[in-house]
């Protein structure tokens, strides 16, 4: 018989151990597995939980933005009002998802800003906020809390572990804008404000008389001066016998004959006008205040609108503010236009001035720019009147497209209808505002751009052809708005193709436009395609029954705009320091 080796039965007894040793050792590596599956998608359903909670309680910021655009109250006591519904929200788009959020301790305000490179911060203590912060914890001690520490099963059997902590966070905010105003400065800006209004069945006679009252007397309540004398430009007794609102008739047809029975010799003309260099020419000489007191005489007894409406041969006020706003209205003849209620101008301006301060109010992180239009465009940077002290300085360097809401309200305020021109470009207003943002824009903020008329597009390029500029293009494809095959719209006015044309562009560069017509006679049809083209809003102004109620009017559409903020938007990183 043969004999084992002693050392085959160690063999056999190591081989057991280290069996038994691997054995438990995958097993509690699967032990570990189905907790680590069990971790992992409780994560995963918390952070879809915050996602979704954070987003909404976003939502709940940009609602009261809206509401506040419609209800006339400051997006500050809207969002501070919101504040505690969107802690409500957040906590229950969690609680559907089976998450627990303590709504005064997992929801957390802050305000989000980008600087002129796109980077940006967040600002946890700053108010009103524009961005949420949602987290879930499962960190207690006790388990059995809504908010307790991850139960672990065969971790705990194993003796390892008897929980887990689980956090999961979402910030969602509210996307600033880069909003440049694109703003009619034709000279049909004033067309309210003159005597074929009184035919307009919206206004009427008695309501253009009234404006036409009010522009003198806030001339006279001014107390304007000539830049060399101390001479009253709008003296509230009037100029010789033009001394009422209605006027004083004079018979005869012979300018001179009018010019002597009004007593205005030697009576400056209340307009000194401006050199090249925007300084004031002084208190005009006798022969040139003359020539143009008899150009205002000629249309009054000549021009067949005034004669309709009953003014023909009437020396007043009324006649000579509106012969200003009709045949002077440029800034270098008439300086003092600006300060004068000239509709719908007027209405557009306190517009603005609404819409600035909204946005101030609001302090989203926007930032605005401007870019005007008549015959041309102009980007619209800077105010400097040399020899008129009372008009403030303007000068916004490099910032184009800035913050300082305050300075672009003050660039706007100074101007007139037909500042510069008379035309309408609305084109050529398009394509400075999208040069504007190409080269203002910042990283991380919505371009946007609000195009505003009261007309129709009679400018474009003189080698502008649609074909030319853009070989392929479909109406049908283009603006086929209802997907049924055939174009909403479509023209074959050059000016017209051009202002879609330019803001097609835009489209393409990824900008929104909104777009706004004012009055009967703008081009709603155009307005409305390039929006709805873009993706954005129309508004149309409704012709109110009264200045008064048209202002309004225009006050409600700038305060929309400023309140339709983009829709939240998760963050996909940030700094968690804070």
């Amino acid at each position: 018989m043969s004999q084992r080796s002693p050392y085959v039965h160690a063999r056999h007894g190591s081989v057991l151990v280290l069996t038994v040793f691997c054995l438990t050792l995958c097993l509690m590596f699967a032990a570990f597995s189905v907790d680590i599956g069990r971790i992992s998608l409780t994560k995963s359903n918390m952070q879809a939980s915050v996602d979704a909670a954070a987003l909404a309680a976003a939502q709940e910021l940009t609602n009261a933005v809206y509401q506040s655009g419609e209800g006339g109250t400051t997006p500050a006591q809207s969002i501070a009002a919101a504040m505690s519904g969107a802690r409500s929200v957040a906590t229950t788009v969690a609680s559907k998802n089976g998450t627990y959020v303590d709504p005064q301790v997992d929801v957390k305000f802050g305000q989000r800003t980008i600087n002129g490179q796109g980077d940006y911060s967040i600002d946890w203590s700053a108010s009103p906020p524009n961005v949420v912060r949602v987290t879930a914890r499962r960190t207690e001690e006790n388990t059995d809390a809504p908010d307790g520490s991850f139960r672990l099963l065969f971790a705990k059997a194993a003796g390892i572990a008897d929980s887990a902590d689980i956090l999961a966070h979402a910030t969602a905010y509210v996307e600033a804008r880069d909003l440049v105003l694109v703003l009619d400065y034709s000279g049909s800006m004033n067309d309210d404000s003159d005597f074929k209004a009184m035919a307009n069945s919206r206004l009427g006679k008695t309501a253009v008389e009234e404006n036409l009252d009010e522009i003198w007397d806030t001339l006279v309540a001014a107390n304007l001066s000539f830049s060399n004398s101390s001479q009253s430009k709008f003296p509230s007794g009037g100029y010789g016998r033009i001394d009422s609102y209605r006027g004083t008739y004079i018979s005869s047809n012979n300018d001179q004959n009018v010019f002597n029975a009004l007593n205005l010799a030697g009576v400056p003309w209340p307009q000194e006008g401006k050199f090249v260099s925007g300084m004031l020419r002084g208190t005009p000489p006798s022969w040139i205040s003359e020539a143009r007191w008899k150009a205002y005489i000629k249309w009054v007894r000549t021009d067949h609108t005034v004669n309709s409406h009953g003014y023909r041969k009437r020396y007043g006020y009324r006649t000579l503010m509106a012969y200003l706003g009709k045949k002077r209205p440029y800034n270098h003849s008439s300086e003092d236009l600006w300060r004068a209620p000239y509709y719908p101008f007027h209405a557009m301006k306190e517009g603005v001035s609404l819409l600035t301060n909204f946005l101030a109010d609001l302090d989203f992180g926007d930032n605005t720019g401007l870019v005007v239009y008549a015959t041309a465009s102009k980007k619209e940077h800077a105010l400097d009147y040399p020899s008129e002290p009372d008009v403030p300085v303007v000068d916004l360097g490099n910032d184009w497209i800035t913050d300082d809401f305050e300075a672009i309200d003050a660039i706007q305020r100074h101007k007139q209808a037909a500042h510069y021109s008379k035309s309408t470009a609305i084109g050529y207003g398009i394509k400075d505002a999208r040069e504007m943002l190409n080269d203002h824009k910042r990283f991380g903020a919505r371009p946007t751009i609000l195009v505003m008329t009261d007309g129709n597009a009679n400018r474009y390029p003189a080698n502008f052809r649609l074909s030319s500029y853009w070989p392929g293009w479909s109406w049908d494809d283009l603006t086929d708005f209802d997907d049924d095959g055939v174009a909403d719209y479509s023209t074959n006015d050059r000016a017209k193709q051009y202002a879609f044309y330019e803001a097609r562009k835009c489209l393409d560069a990824g900008f929104l436009i909104h777009t706004m017509s004012v009055g009967s006679e703008a081009d709603e049809e155009l307005m409305e395609a390039i929006a709805r083209s873009s993706g954005g809003i129309y508004y149309r102004v409704p012709s109110g029954t009264s200045f008064e109620e048209f202002r309004d009017d225009m006050k409600v559409a700038f305060s929309r705009i400023a309140a339709n903020v983009p829709p939240a938007k998760l963050l996909i990183s940030e700094d968690l320091s804070n």
